[in-house]
């Protein structure tokens, strides 16, 4: 079984930071959005669901029903990365021309119950406005193969409490 180690997001930040440092760049960017997934607090979700419509700011808090959709859903906001919070966003402010039937979620409510839905239907109106995406592989930091990289990282971590 592999070795799993429990460090602060300190030093993870500090990982990254020494990723940056040596150029590279994906892998920090990996690194950080891992951590924001993980620290984001429930109030930031809320304030980013929020800005997703302007209807939807003026009445930022959630009633009862609303509420209960988030709470039930809040760890597959918690996994949304900015680049998907911000195709959401794109697709909810298009407005369709005549003709197109892209369903796009106008109550909160109903965004709240079900997100993956509003995802999917955000990718497909991409794909339609923007192509397909091509596929980029994510580079996994503690793999790499730059030894450099790796006499840094064992270096951060050599401080820290490993677990078998």
């Amino acid at each position: 079984m592999p070795a799993r180690v429990n460090l602060p997001s300190g030093h993870l930040r500090r990982v990254a930071e020494l990723l940056a440092s040596h150029g590279e760049d994906k892998a920090a960017a990996w690194l950080l959005g891992v951590l924001e997934a993980q620290e984001c607090p429930s109030q930031a979700v809320r304030d980013r669901i929020n800005s997703m419509r302007p209807e939807w700011e003026q009445f930022s808090t959630f009633d009862a029903e609303e509420e209960h959709n988030f709470r039930v859903n809040e760890s597959d906001f918690k996994r949304l990365c900015a680049a998907e919070w911000d195709l959401i966003r794109d697709f909810l402010s298009y407005r369709p021309r005549e003709g197109e039937s892209f369903f796009q979620v106008e109550k909160r409510l109903w965004f709240l119950k079900a997100p993956e839905d509003t995802l999917t239907a955000a990718r497909k109106w991409s794909w339609t406005h923007r192509g397909r995406p091509r596929f980029i592989e994510k580079p996994d930091p503690l793999t790499h193969q730059d030894s450099s990289v790796k006499d840094l990282l064992s270096e951060v971590f050599k401080d820290a409490a490993w677990k078998d």
